[in-house]
């Protein structure tokens, strides 16, 4: 996970959404409730959220961050952390009902696969993700 460092980078000055992501997986993924005989769904979606989101999906744990930032920036970091967090535990929690990841994982999968999930999260009129909040766990 990230300590905060990867907010900005120095070159672009540009959130770095992908890190940013990686670090609210676990979290978010930690907001979901899944029933007991399900427990191990969690652990298989922060897996599968890692690998699609990371190129090697050997490098998506490694702490790759420079040496820590400027408190602001730190701050602003764990602030944007707070707001994605939530949004995207509401997200996997609708994507990954009935263990639908799993099509998005699976190498051997048509190319549409990805293509109609693409489709039907771009469209807001289609898809109504309800926002969950700490208190709702």
């Amino acid at each position: 996970m990230t300590n905060g460092s990867s907010v900005v980078s120095p070159q672009t000055q540009a959130l770095d959404c992908d890190s940013l992501l990686r670090s609210c997986i676990q979290s978010a993924v930690g907001l979901l409730q899944d029933p007991s005989e399900r427990s191990q769904r969690n652990v298989r979606r922060v897996e599968i959220l890692l690998g699609l989101l990371s190129e090697d999906a050997d490098n998506a744990c490694k702490d790759r961050d420079p040496p820590s930032p400027p408190c602001c920036r730190h701050a602003l970091w764990k602030r944007i952390q707070g707001v994605v967090t939530p949004l995207l535990a509401s997200m996997v929690s609708v994507i990954d009902r009935d263990s639908n990841l799993e099509l998005l994982a699976k190498p051997d999968a048509p190319a549409w696969t990805q293509e109609l999930w693409m489709f039907i999260f771009n469209d807001v009129n289609l898809l109504n993700i309800p926002l969950m909040t700490k208190d709702a766990r």
